[in-house]
C-alpha cells in the first residue's frame, strides 16, 4: 500500500487565489513500478474570469520518482467553465521539463453535483 502526508495553503486576493501545496510519499520505497512520487511540491495561481464563469489557472511542480533519480520539474495550465449552476467542464495541458519521461500531457473532465432529498437541510420536501 502506498499513501500520502500531504500539506496545502491557500491565499485568496483580488487578483486570484495562490496555492501551496507538499506532498511526501508514505509506504514502502522499493517498488519501482510504483506510479507515485517520493515527494511532490507545488505552486498554482488561478484567476476567476466572473462574467464568462471560467477559472483560469497556472501551475508549476516538482517531484522526485519513488525509485529516484532526477528530480522531474512540470508547468501546466488549465481553464475551467461552468456551464450551467451544477454543471462545470475542465481542459488543461502540462509540460515535464525535466526527467527520464519528458512530453506532454492532455487532460479534460467535468463536474456534475447532484444531491440527496433526505440530506438536504430543508428535509428535501
Amino acid at each position: 500500500a502506498h499513501g500520502s502526508v500531504i500539506l496545502a495553503a491557500t491565499r485568496t486576493a483580488r487578483a486570484g487565489r495562490m496555492h501551496l501545496n507538499f506532498a511526501q510519499h508514505v509506504g514502502p520505497r522499493d517498488d519501482p513500478r510504483a506510479e507515485v512520487p517520493r515527494w511532490r511540491a507545488g505552486l498554482a495561481l488561478d484567476r476567476p474570469i466572473p462574467l464568462r464563469t471560467m477559472l483560469v489557472g497556472a501551475e508549476v511542480y516538482a517531484d522526485e520518482p519513488l525509485a529516484g533519480g532526477e528530480v522531474r520539474w512540470t508547468v501546466g495550465s488549465g481553464l475551467r467553465w461552468q456551464l450551467a449552476p451544477r454543471l462545470a467542464f475542465d481542459v488543461g495541458v502540462a509540460r515535464t521539463m525535466t526527467g527520464a519521461q519528458r512530453g506532454w500531457s492532455i487532460t479534460t473532465g467535468h463536474a456534475i453535483e447532484f444531491g440527496l432529498p433526505f440530506l438536504q437541510p430543508t428535509g428535501g420536501r
